[in-house]
């Protein structure tokens, strides 16, 4: 681990002026070539701008001490009126799928939140001077708040293509290889992922990008963890965990159907396409593998765990899934885990690996080219009380300057059909691949 001196640090939180608005997507592209993060849902925005300082795990956070990052937040001397979820120094970030690769969570100088009708601002600076005073931390916020970036169209140049890695034909071949696995008694489910590299005629503007995913997928959450060299962005519509207080959440998807584009009237395709969801015993065991997974390591860890009998269908742009609400509280105690440790006890799910987790890790090695960096890992931030949030950063984009990589992936059972896999990965690249290019 390599951290600063909390010491060297101070926190001032309060409350914003009732009605202000607080767009986190345009806040947090606004840090222009600075740095800035986002986690954004209709009833509930946490987004930060600037750095104040960054923790470094050069071998991997959740191989390493995840609990670390909760007690040095917790070292910074913090002025914290509201004493909730979120308010105070908190640190975002994005950690890559692979446990022990280098993972970096990062402290934003200014953060603003919103949940409900509440708002506030968090500084966190330099512990040099007089503390800052309430109202120049409103004064900070509000002018940040004031406008969004200029948005500049991102589209696809002349001639430039979309290049798939592997190809499809090799991705099928991978999904034969991988029943192949499961016939043998290696796994019972692996979840294969493929990339779609593109570029554009310019820069491709965050802010622009950001608003897209919020407009094409209205039900996820909307992310991304921005800085001038690389920006990792999504909406993700699969809650890893959330923590507040004793209180815990999970809600895994897996399981899918294509749907129509939406119309004003329900797509006959579409309907047949959720009875079959809804039916198929592929799809529920695909489903079940992974709530199953999740219910035995967040069982333990609490006094009540609600899990319900049977999934509901959760409805995207593009797609439907299996989803599972797990809520539970967390059991009394000296070593209550805060939401990195949950987080690391439970990534990465069956639905995004594969069941069981280590076999899934092993096959993926052989049949995936190239490393998923981000995709597919948590996104989200923690506080210094040990709550917070982590979506799975799937339905995401990586992008470079003009450049941009979009992972998809499929989960393989026995009696998937490779060619319904490569069809199912197309649909779910629609979404990323439509914010980008508009």
């Amino acid at each position: 681990m390599t951290f600063p001196d909390p010491g060297s640090l101070r926190s001032c939180t309060v409350p914003l002026p009732a009605g202000t608005v607080v767009d986190g997507l345009a806040f947090a592209a606004g840090a222009g070539a600075g740095d800035g993060a986002v986690l954004d849902r209709s009833h509930r925005t946490m987004a930060g701008r600037g750095r104040a300082a960054s923790l470094d795990y050069p071998r991997g956070l959740l191989a390493g001490d995840p609990a670390a990052v909760t007690t040095w937040l917790g070292a910074i001397r913090a002025v914290d009126p509201l004493e909730r979820a979120g308010s105070g120094p908190v640190a975002f970030g994005a950690l890559p799928f692979g446990a022990g690769e280098p993972a970096r969570l990062v402290v934003p100088a200014l953060t603003v939140a919103r949940t409900g009708d509440e708002v506030w601002a968090t500084v966190v600076e330099a512990d040099v001077g007089p503390d800052p005073a309430s109202a120049e931390v409103v004064d900070r916020a509000l002018a940040a708040l004031a406008g969004p970036p200029p948005a500049r169209p991102a589209q696809r140049g002349p001639g430039e293509l979309l290049v798939p890695v592997p190809s499809e034909e090799d991705f099928v071949r991978a999904c034969e290889a991988a029943l192949d696995a499961i016939t043998a008694g290696e796994v019972s489910k692996v979840v294969l992922a493929r990339r779609v590299d593109a570029r554009f005629d310019r820069p491709v503007d965050v802010h622009t990008v950001l608003a897209r995913f919020r407009a094409l997928e209205p039900a996820c959450t909307v992310f991304g963890i921005l800085d001038a060299d690389r920006s990792f962005i999504g909406a993700s519509p699969e809650l890893l965990v959330s923590r507040r207080g004793d209180r815990i959440v999970s809600h895994p998807l897996a399981g899918t159907a294509g749907l129509a584009p939406p119309g004003p009237a329900e797509d006959p395709a579409s309907r047949s396409a959720l009875d079959h969801l809804v039916g198929s015993a592929k799809e529920t065991e695909e489903h079940r593998l992974v709530v199953d997974a999740i219910a035995g390591i967040l069982a333990p860890l609490c006094d009540r765990l609600e899990v319900p009998l049977s999934p509901e269908v959760v409805r995207l742009a593009t797609v439907a899934h299996l989803g599972t609400r797990l809520v539970g509280r967390l059991a009394p105690g000296p070593n209550r885990p805060d939401v990195l440790d949950l987080v690391a006890a439970l990534h990465p799910t069956p639905a995004v690996a594969g069941s069981p987790t280590a076999a899934a890790l092993a096959l993926l090695e052989r049949l995936e080219e190239g490393g998923r960096g981000r995709y597919a890992g948590p996104v989200g931030w923690v506080d210094s009380r040990g709550d917070g949030e982590f979506v799975v950063g799937i339905r995401s984009a990586t992008v470079e300057g003009d450049r941009a990589s979009v992972h998809a992936g499929a989960g393989i059972v026995a009696g998937s059909d490779p060619k319904e896999e490569l069809a199912e990965t197309a649909l779910k690249l629609r979404t990323a691949l439509g914010a980008l290019e508009g």
